[in-house]
């Protein structure tokens, strides 16, 4: 079924490019989104998970990462969207999503066919494997935004990551992949939302030729298990509370990152 739409890059995405291409998200719970009982411990220093800024006086020895957890969160607070990446890129590394095996990039281009155009896409945050092969997607943007407003463009990054992925595994000569979900998070700020988005090749070449396709694409979100939705709708991370299963999120995350 061909449709009249334009070849947009990934930051003009919206919810209307979503409709289009037939993709949907649905809401679940931590059980569902991770495929576990109960979430991982926090590997995350006392002094940042139980205060809600950066502590003062004689007894408040901070180590390194302490004290750049809590400027980096005070800028993301009160910065533009730059601040937003330093803070994200800040947190996946103190939880060692980078290592040996993979690396955190940020604002790589990644071409991907619209209605027969090629457009290109720039994740803020992609965590990478040595070959290039893209296993996590993050997009950010400065404190009050909505977490709305950055998942189609996740979406549209991740329809361009598994093109570049299969490039890779054709340049291998190892066999592509015909579907593959990928993790992602969007940063509103320093308040985070959790993502699965599946990929077809399907759906890949229904965006390339502009076309609607038959098979819907859901995706699954999360909003963490934190003590009060409201609160953390509103501050994020700069709520100890919330920040506590933030960090369970996150570490849980890692068991997703697969190639």
């Amino acid at each position: 079924m061909a449709m009249i739409c334009s070849a947009k890059s990934s930051h003009q995405w919206t919810e209307s490019e979503l409709h289009t291409f037939n993709v949907s998200t649905i809401s679940v719970d931590a059980s569902t989104f991770f495929g576990v009982k109960e979430l991982p411990a926090r590997q995350i220093s006392p002094s940042i998970l139980n205060n809600d800024a950066k502590p003062r006086g004689p007894l408040s020895e901070l180590s390194n990462d302490d004290s750049l957890f809590f400027s980096y969160l005070f800028c993301a607070l009160t910065e533009d969207k730059a601040a937003v990446n330093d803070f994200a890129q800040f947190i996946l590394r103190l939880l060692h999503f980078g290592n040996g095996e993979r690396f955190i990039c940020s604002r790589m281009v990644l071409p991907f066919t619209v209605y027969h155009k090629t457009v290109r896409t720039k994740p803020d945050i992609s965590i990478v494997k040595e070959d290039g092969e893209h296993l996590l997607l993050a997009q950010v943007d400065k404190h009050g935004t909505s977490n709305a407003d950055l998942l189609p463009r996740l979406i549209a990054e991740a329809i361009a990551a598994f093109r570049e992925n299969n490039r890779i595994l054709a340049q291998q000569g190892r066999p592509i992949l015909h579907q593959k979900t990928f993790p992602a998070v969007s940063f509103a700020g320093v308040t985070p939302m959790f993502y699965r988005i599946p990929v077809t090749q399907q759906l890949g070449d229904a965006v390339a030729r502009g076309e609607y396709p038959p098979q819907p694409t859901v995706v699954q979100s999360l909003v963490p298990p934190v003590p009060n939705a409201q609160l953390y709708a509103k501050r994020g991370m700069a709520d100890s509370q919330s920040r506590q299963a933030v960090f369970q999120c996150l570490e849980a995350m890692k068991a997703l990152l697969v190639g």
